[in-house]
């Protein structure tokens, strides 16, 4: 009878362990195929912008001018994930800017961006990198500059974007976000106008970026 009972307990407490065991390798993983997460992110940018003009008066040949900026840089993206660690990041930027002259023009910026991240085994923090191309009608640059790019109505300027950051948990669901990253846009035009011949634009943001990430 002793042994019957202790062949029952022993019994017991096997299938418990193999049910615990089962219960936490079916745990969904965060980063997984059907999961959302929202960002918020801003910091610092240090931007260069590069035009290169082509000239045929009085011989054919080219002048560049470069500066750079300091400015803000805030934006925004949703994440949907379609497989583990897998995202598709659409981003979208808008500015308004008033002209001294009563003039205004509205520049948006929209970029697809691929973006894997990897969640490490303690399962506290994760890294990413991600990837994207897009288009703009300008470049949109916050205050406190007041410079804002804006292409020609019948254009549009061509993006290149990548990121690398990491992600925390503080809970749950509610992440800290850092990313260094960098943007680029560019646009030409060949238009002939008092010798110049065509002019090739280019900007270029590095940034570092800080903000909070919400996994649904």
């Amino acid at each position: 009878m002793k042994l019957l009972i202790l062949f029952l307990l022993s019994t017991a407490m096997f299938a418990q362990t193999n049910s615990s065991a089962s219960d936490s390798s079916s745990v969904r993983k965060p980063f997984s195929s059907g999961d959302v997460e929202i960002s918020f992110l801003g910091g610092y940018a240090h931007t260069t912008y590069e035009t290169t003009y082509s000239y045929s008066y009085p011989n054919p040949h080219e002048a560049t001018s470069k500066s750079s900026i300091d400015v803000i840089d805030l934006g925004g993206t949703i994440g949907f994930y379609f497989a583990q660690g897998l995202s598709f990041e659409p981003e979208l930027k808008f500015s308004y800017s008033f002209g001294k002259s009563g003039g205004s023009n509205f520049v948006y910026s929209v970029i697809g961006n691929l973006s894997y991240t990897h969640l490490f085994k303690e399962g506290k923090y994760a890294m990413f990198i991600r990837a994207g191309y897009g288009t703009a009608n300008g470049v949109p640059i916050l205050p406190p500059n007041d410079l804002i790019y804006k292409v020609g109505a019948d254009k549009n300027s061509q993006i290149l974007n990548f990121g690398i950051g990491t992600k925390s948990f503080l809970t749950e669901n509610i992440l800290l976000r850092t990313e260094l990253g960098y943007t680029s846009y560019s646009d030409s035009d060949d238009k002939k106008t008092y010798g110049i011949t065509g002019y090739k634009t280019s900007y270029s943001f590095v940034k570092v970026l800080v903000g909070l990430s919400f996994l649904l």
